[in-house]
């Protein structure tokens, strides 16, 4: 069992956590959500496509930066799970004799595009050139599939398609309320700080010296989904040294930290423990 006591040190985002570790057992526990299985029953668009191939890329180089065999991760679209509300996937990471010849990604991968249903015929062409790229050349590896994605990404923009976001709401006296207990530290990877969503029990590891936070698909390194009261750009993390610290990007709503509101344009210091309330919406900051 060293591999997954390995894996539970690391603990990276996108997989199911192991609470209980025994010399034949190991219990996990993740989000709530339906089997990707059961998503791709239904008509999924080229857009909700390349997240998954995104967050599938995302996961596979977790692995191979905490050095982590890929051979045990989980390929069977029945057990890889997605959080209906903001579409993350999670998967399973098994380290056992009997999975030492799965699939992995390309086992992944080729039962993702022959279950998918395109929902427009714009979507069934996308879905044909990605099977037909999967087929032809023998790509099976983790760079190439981000050449897919680059390729994809790029000819979005200069189609012109919109990127994903909303309007800022206004928030009242009456929804600016404080929400949900706290989650406990959820394990973070390599030394990088991280928050932890309250909503949605994501982990986000802050990984740049400035990080910024908000709604505006292209100009954020973290996208907050399903909340008009997070501005497009909404704060940055900023990192220096050991110290760590938040400013508010004149945000309509404001920013906080232990339900206390910032300053605009100031850099405030954060510590372990920290709530940070962007509008509303509320992450715990961890070291």
């Amino acid at each position: 069992m060293a591999e997954i006591e390995k894996f539970a040190r690391h603990y990276p985002r996108r997989f199911f956590r192991p609470v209980r570790v025994k010399k034949h057992f190991a219990e996990f526990r993740g989000p709530a959500g339906i089997s990707l299985y059961e998503r791709l029953a239904s008509p999924i668009d080229r857009e909700e496509f390349l997240l998954i191939l995104e967050q599938t890329v995302a996961a596979v180089r977790q692995l191979q930066l905490a050095n982590l065999s890929l051979s045990y991760l989980v390929s069977d679209i029945r057990y890889v799970y997605v959080n209906e509300m903001t579409r993350e996937i999670f998967f399973l990471y098994i380290p056992a004799a009997a999975r030492e010849k799965g699939g992995g990604l390309p086992e992944f991968l080729e039962a993702l595009v022959y279950s998918a249903k395109p929902e427009t015929a714009e979507d069934q062409d996308f879905l044909s050139r990605f099977a037909r790229r999967f087929q032809g050349s023998g790509w099976l590896d983790a760079d190439e599939l981000e050449r897919f994605l680059s390729e994809e990404r790029g000819e979005a923009k200069q189609a012109g398609l919109p990127d994903f976001e909303e309007e800022t709401g206004l928030l009242t006296e009456a929804e600016d309320t404080e929400g949900t207990a706290l989650l406990a530290q959820e394990g973070a990877e390599a030394c990088y700080p991280a928050l932890s969503r309250i909503l949605t029990g994501e982990t986000i590891y802050i990984d740049k010296p400035v990080y910024r936070l908000g709604k505006e698909r292209s100009y954020v390194d973290y996208f907050v989904t399903n909340n008009i009261a997070v501005s497009r750009s909404h704060a940055d993390i900023i990192t220096r040294g050991n110290r760590y610290y938040i400013k508010d990007l004149n945000s309509k709503n404001h920013t906080y930290i232990n339900s206390r509101k910032i300053p605009a344009q100031l850099e405030t210091e954060l510590h372990d423990g920290d709530v940070i309330r962007l509008g509303n919406e509320e992450f715990i900051f961890r070291v």
